[in-house]
């Protein structure tokens, strides 16, 4: 990494209040090596607290959105809601947590890279789809494997495994990624507060988290709604190239 994107990644760590590039002491370690940390609720995630029948709805329309809407991650981008449900509260916290331990440290980042908020959230997704739709062509999302866990009363947790395919604009040769998520749901909420990126097969090459910290530093100025924070992500993946 040049020192011109490492100023860029520190910048944004100044600016953006959501992005953390230090260790996050408030997590307890997983027992597997190598895996994300184990998350710990916090009732400062959630806006309020809701019934049991709301969080049973709740819960149920998380699991339903994501399942039916991740095959055309390349089409519709991050979906909230489903199409009846235009007018309901969205499915995730407005302070959702995504985590990610690459399976090799790279400094200056942190052993568990973590973006907060709905914002910064969206605009991870934006990254993702056209960072990949620049190298890759007929990019496609399968399901491959759903398993859900009841852990007790309103403690409600999903791991989702998904296959990415597409193929190389340079050389026409398939590619393929086997990714491995798991959902928290809040039992205060019922929203989707976190999400932790188990594994990703092959694993991202360092250069990804270069342009990563370039988008994040041009979205540090555009942290307020999430309307102007998604464009941002588009020309700091194009300046990537050049």
């Amino acid at each position: 990494m040049n020192r011109s994107t490492y100023g860029n990644f520190r910048a944004a760590f100044k600016r953006v209040r959501g992005i953390h590039i230090a260790p996050n002491r408030g997590f307890r370690p997983s027992s597997r090596l190598g895996s994300a940390p184990e998350p710990h609720l916090s009732k400062e995630h959630d806006l309020k607290e809701v019934s049991d029948t709301e969080w049973e709805l709740r819960a149920g329309r998380a699991i339903s959105v994501i399942r039916e809407t991740m095959p055309d991650f390349f089409k519709l981008g991050l979906v909230e809601r489903t199409t009846e449900d235009d007018g309901s509260e969205s499915i995730y916290s407005p302070r959702i947590q995504l985590l990610y331990t690459p399976p090799t440290r790279l400094p200056p980042f942190p052993p568990t890279l973590q973006i907060e908020g709905l914002p910064m959230y969206h605009a991870s997704s934006m990254f993702v789809r056209h960072t990949l739709n620049m190298f890759y062509t007929n990019l496609s999302v399968e399901l491959r494997r759903l398993q859900e866990t009841k852990v007790g009363h309103r403690d409600r947790r999903f791991t989702l495994g998904i296959g990415v395919l597409g193929t190389s604009r340079m050389g026409g040769s398939a590619a393929e990624w086997d990714v491995s998520s798991t959902y928290y749901i809040s039992p205060v909420s019922g929203l989707v507060y976190r999400h932790v990126v188990e594994s990703i097969h092959p694993a991202p090459h360092s250069s990804i988290y270069s342009s990563l910290a370039s988008t994040l530093a041009r979205l540090s100025g555009f942290k307020s709604s999430p309307e102007p924070a998604v464009p941002g992500a588009i020309p700091a993946v194009k300046d990537s190239r050049q």
